[in-house]
C-alpha cells in the first residue's frame, strides 16, 4: 500500500509540464526501545514514525533554478493521511512552484517579518533548539561540543517578550487533535521524563538536563537523548511556545505597520523556509544560482489592504536566539511541525534521527534581513521535457 501511494505521488510529479526533476520518498521505522541498566532499569517501549518527502525542481521564467518541498513526519500508528489529502498537498506544492517561475524578484529588505505555519516552527528550530541545554558539553580539541548554550548563565533574567512561556513536554500523546513523535516515559539514561517549565513570563526558569551534574544542574530533569551510540545529551522532546496572539489578518495588519515604521513599502510574510535536506535529494538539475539559501522558501509581499503578492530570489540571513527576545506579536492559532531530528548517515553507517516536535504560533519578528539572491542564472532548456 505504502509502494502504490509513493507512485501515485510521483505521478503527479511526472504529469506537471513545469517539473524538470522530482524525488518521492517515504520511510518508515518500527522497532522497540529497551533499556537496561546496571541500577535495575529495564524499559520497554515500541517506536514508530514514518517521514515522507517530496521535492521538486523547476525553472523561471529568466533561469532562475527553483526548488519546492513537502516535508512531513507521522506516528507508525496514526499512519499516513488518506490518499486524497496527500495528493491535495502535492498538487498545492506543485501550483506553488508554477507560480514562482513567474513571481516577480523581492528587493533587498530590512524589517520586522511575520513567520506563519511551518516557518514559525522552523525559527524556534534554528534559534532554540542549539540553546535548551543545561548540562555542558565536553572538552574536545580545544572546544566545547557541543558549544555552550547561550542561555546558560541567564537563570532569571528574561529572554522572550514578557508574555511567552516556553515548556518541553514528553509526556504528550498529541497537541490538539494533532498527534505528537516526540513523546517518551523514559529518558535514555534511566530517568522518568517529566515536563520541565523553561521560560516563565519571558524569564527564564530552567534548560534541560542529563545526568552528567554540574554546578548550575545539580540532577538530571528526564532530557536525556541518544541515538544509540555515543553519549545522551539534553535535547527536547515535544517544545511548546505560547503567548496571547492576534488574529491572522491583525497580525498581518500589523507586519505592514511595523515594516512602513522601517522605510519599508510593504511588510513580508514567510511561510516556508528551506530545507536543504530535503532539496538536496534532487539531482542537481536546477541546482545553480541560489544553491541551498533558498531553496523551497515561500514568501509573500503584503500590502496596507491584505493583498500578498508571492515573491522569489529571497536570501534569509541567519537567525540568532537574541531576535526572540524583540517578538513584537504572536498569532492565536498553534502549529504543530513533527519532523526528525539530526538522522543521515553517520562513520557508522545510516543513522535515524531523534523524534521532535515543535508547536508554536506564528511570530512577527521585529528586525530580520532578507537579501536578494545574487547568483547566477542557468540557462533553460532547448527542448521540452520528453
Amino acid at each position: 500500500a505504502s509502494r502504490a501511494r509513493v507512485r501515485k505521488l510521483a505521478a503527479l510529479l511526472m504529469g506537471a509540464d513545469h517539473v524538470m526533476e522530482g524525488v518521492v520518498e517515504l520511510h518508515a521505522v518500527r522497532g522497540t526501545r529497551t533499556l537496561v541498566s546496571s541500577e535495575g532499569s529495564l524499559v520497554r517501549e515500541p517506536l514508530g514514525v514514518i517521514t515522507l518527502s517530496v521535492a521538486a525542481g523547476a525553472q523561471a521564467r529568466d533561469g532562475m533554478p527553483l526548488k519546492h518541498y513537502i516535508d512531513r513526519a507521522y506516528p507508525l500508528e496514526q499512519g499516513l493521511p488518506d490518499e486524497a489529502i496527500l495528493a491535495r498537498e502535492v498538487r498545492t506544492m506543485l501550483a506553488q512552484l508554477a507560480a514562482l517561475r513567474t513571481a516577480p524578484l523581492l528587493r533587498d529588505f530590512s524589517g520586522p517579518v511575520l513567520f506563519e505555519g511551518m516557518a514559525a516552527a522552523q525559527v524556534l528550530h534554528r534559534t532554540l533548539l542549539p540553546h535548551l541545554a543545561g548540562t555542558p558539553g565536553i572538552w574536545a580539541r580545544g572546544q566545547r561540543l557541543p558549544p555552550q548554550s547561550k542561555w546558560a548563565g541567564k537563570m532569571g533574567r528574561r529572554v522572550l517578550p514578557s508574555t511567552f512561556s516556553l515548556v518541553d513536554d514528553p509526556t504528550l500523546a498529541a497537541v490538539g487533535k494533532t498527534p505528537v513523535i516526540g513523546r517518551m516515559r523514559v529518558d535514555d539514561q534511566g530517568v522518568p521524563a517529566r515536563r520541565v517549565e523553561l521560560v516563565k513570563a519571558g524569564k527564564l526558569k530552567d534548560l534541560l538536563t542529563n545526568r552528567t551534574p554540574s554546578k548550575s544542574f545539580p540532577r538530571s530533569n528526564g532530557h536525556a537523548r541518544g541515538r544509540g551510540y555515543g553519549g545522551a545529551s539534553p535535547m527536547p522532546t515535544t517544545l511548546i511556545l505560547k503567548a496571547p496572539g492576534k488574529g491572522a489578518a491583525a497580525l498581518r495588519r500589523l507586519a505592514v505597520v511595523e515594516a512602513k515604521k522601517e522605510g519599508e513599502p510593504h511588510g513580508l510574510i514567510i511561510r516556508q523556509l528551506p530545507e536543504p535536506m530535503v532539496t538536496s535529494k534532487l539531482s542537481g538539475l536546477s541546482n545553480g544560482g541560489g544553491g541551498h539559501q533558498m531553496d523551497g522558501m515561500l514568501a509573500y509581499k503584503v500590502d496596507a489592504q491584505g493583498k500578498e503578492t508571492l515573491v522569489r530570489g529571497l536570501k534569509l540571513e541567519r537567525l540568532q536566539i537574541k531576535q526572540l527576545k524583540r517578538i513584537l506579536a504572536a498569532g492565536k492559532e498553534l502549529v504543530v511541525l513533527n519532523r526528525m531530528e539530526g538522522g543521515g548517515l553517520g562513520h557508522r553507517g545510516p543513522r535515524v534521527g531523534l523524534p521532535l516536535t515543535l508547536v508554536t504560533p506564528a511570530l512577527l519578528l521585529e528586525e530580520v534581513e532578507v537579501t536578494k539572491e545574487r547568483g547566477s542564472q542557468t540557462n533553460s532548456p532547448i527542448l521540452p521535457r520528453p
